[in-house]
């Protein structure tokens, strides 16, 4: 019996010997790769009054102990944990792997009360920020903040341009050198009018899809940076049923550019701002040839390149390749949505005073079969040409040929 209890010790001591938890039990804990000094030198009456220190023989509360040594934290805005003086909720007062001896790594120890952001930045169908995916610290003050209730480092423009200068990630323009501001820009709220600094399904970390964003705004008759009125586009569209291309494509940007830019009306490339020119130059017309092909303004006559033509005489050409008050596109189509085919405007705002000057555009359909005149289009009722009265007395031109 005495043998058999010995083979039974001998048995147990050999199994807990080769079990890693008996190990880690006898082993002493690794030190924290960073510590606060006073515990690193073995001072602890720096902060406990008894030779056995515990949480209840502090020298004095938290966070006065604290700034014992540190500085204390004062401003406007201030981080809840810090203005109630609750420093262990972060930090952790010997040592930690985290530094600055945080409890947590961010973005974790964040988390722990911002669940909200955590599930914005845990959603598998999100795009993330990049700096809000592991350092929120980032554009963050963790403690006090001069600027708002979100603890921004500094005002949103320069925090956010001076991050992608920094990362070497360029803006689409120099949105501080631009001569056309995009007004929400110029507020305090800067990009986060149509940015989400977290994240967010849609792309470039936009609030909404483009065009909806844009329509956010764009409800309403808007002030432009340059004191100019906008119309309101969301009714515009409403109310008309021929939307230009982009528009139907919900691509605002594809002829603006939404951070500002060097040309009128925050447009990506010339453009006429004026209803006449003195003399043609093809490249004031770059953002409409960027679709549009620029021998509609160049050749004198066709049959193929507009419909704008009577006979082979190209109208486009006669209106605005002159030498002398040639007309702009702005002068017969509305850029954004028409009730009539190929956008052509009911009324184009003319002179200083802007008077609506009507152009009575009227279509004139032909039926194909017979070669009369006919009023309800279809397959075989088109349209073979128009009129129009503003600049001139009524003009028609039939677009067969002759």
């Amino acid at each position: 019996m005495k043998h058999c209890t010995v083979f039974a010790l001998v048995l147990v001591f050999g199994f807990l010997w080769n079990c890693d938890y008996s190990r880690a039990a006898v082993e002493p804990l690794k030190p924290g790769k960073f510590q606060h000094m006073p515990y690193a030198e073995k001072e602890c009456d720096s902060c406990h009054r008894s030779d056995q220190p515990g949480a209840k023989d502090l020298v004095s509360d938290t966070p006065d102990l604290c700034y014992n040594c540190h500085d204390a934290y004062d401003g406007e805005f201030m981080h809840s944990p810090s203005s109630l003086g609750e420093c262990l909720i972060c930090h952790n007062a010997h040592e930690s792997d985290q530094r600055f001896l945080l409890n947590e790594k961010e973005p974790d120890l964040c988390y722990l009360c911002h669940d909200q952001i955590e599930g914005l930045m845990t959603d598998k169908r999100n795009s993330t920020h990049a700096p809000a995916v592991d350092n929120c610290t980032a554009c963050h003050n963790p403690h006090v903040s001069e600027v708002g209730s979100t603890l921004l480092k500094e005002q949103v423009k320069p925090l956010c341009t001076g991050c992608h200068a920094k990362e070497g990630i360029d803006l689409p323009v120099d949105i501080n050198g631009v001569a056309y501001k995009h007004g929400p820009l110029e507020t305090d709220s800067s990009c986060l009018h149509c940015h989400d600094p977290h994240a967010t399904i849609f792309e470039n970390h936009l609030l909404a899809e483009p065009m909806d964003l844009c329509l956010q705004c764009h409800n309403q008759e808007v002030v432009a940076y340059d004191g100019s009125a906008l119309a309101d586009i969301d009714k515009l569209l409403q109310e008309n049923k021929f939307h230009h291309g982009p528009i139907k494509e919900k691509n605002c940007s594809g002829c603006h550019s939404p951070h500002g830019s060097d040309y009128y009306r925050i447009l990506v490339s010339d453009y006429p701002k004026k209803f006449y020119t003195d003399t043609f130059n093809a490249d004031d017309y770059k953002l409409c040839f960027s679709c549009h092909e620029s021998t509609l303004l160049k050749d004198r006559e066709t049959t193929t390149l507009t419909n704008f033509r009577d006979g082979d005489r190209n109208l486009h050409y006669l209106h605005v390749n002159r030498e002398k008050k040639g007309r702009t596109c702005r002068a017969c189509h509305e850029v954004h949505a028409s009730n009539h085919f190929n956008h052509i405007r009911d009324e184009v705002p003319f002179g200083k005073i802007n008077w609506p000057l009507p152009l009575k555009y009227q279509p004139v359909y032909t039926d194909t079969k017979s070669g009369e005149p006919c009023s309800d289009p279809s397959d075989t009722c088109v349209k073979t040409g128009g009129s129009c009265v503003a600049c001139h007395a009524r003009k028609a031109y039939d677009n067969r040929a002759k």
